[in-house]
């Protein structure tokens, strides 16, 4: 994560806006192995304007347009230097069974990680095996399935509160696997 960003992120810690550092960047800081192409961030819908306001002034935004069968509420895309960040809140996915609208308060932050003195907040392990099974990214669903083999659940109120969500048949049974 370059200096830039690290800057901003210092700049939302000030401004104590809530966000979340998720997807592979965060599975990076949780020492898995993988190379991570962009930076996802989850916000608030409260903070999400405060948080363009000053992705505004230091980053570029890129147009994307958004795609079925993602119903996301607010989704924004920025290039700082060489990296993409994507920045939604609200995030809601279409799927057979109905739409998975997430969760993202300050429970789905139960740590943090600190690069250069800037405490990041990561978004947890249990909300984003829930994302990516969504998603169908099964690479990333197994790394997760893979660390819980040896490291457990840690959060199970973060899957518990999740079966009360539109998800399919097959992943509220894969849930409840894991709180047995």
């Amino acid at each position: 994560m370059n200096k830039k960003i690290l800057s901003i992120l210092n700049q939302l810690n000030e401004a104590k806006l809530l966000y979340g550092l998720g997807g592979s960047m965060m599975l990076k800081l949780r020492s898995f192995d993988i190379e991570p192409h962009d930076i996802d961030l989850f916000v608030g819908v409260d903070d999400y304007s405060k948080v363009i306001d000053i992705f505004n002034v230091y980053a570029t935004q890129v147009v994307t347009p958004s795609k079925y069968p993602f119903k996301t509420k607010h989704f924004t895309s920025y290039k700082c230097e060489d990296i993409t960040i994507d920045i939604m809140a609200g995030f809601a996915y279409e799927h057979l069974e109905g739409t998975y609208i997430a969760l993202f308060d300050h429970l789905s932050i139960p740590n943090t990680s600190q690069i250069n003195n800037t405490n990041i907040p990561l978004m947890s392990l249990e909300e984003w095996f829930i994302l990516y099974s969504i998603m169908n990214r099964s690479d990333k669903v197994e790394m997760i399935e893979k660390f819980w083999k040896t490291h457990e659940v840690q959060y199970p109120r973060l899957l518990e509160r999740q079966l009360m969500l539109e998800l399919t048949t097959s992943l509220k049974a894969k849930i409840l696997n894991y709180l047995i």
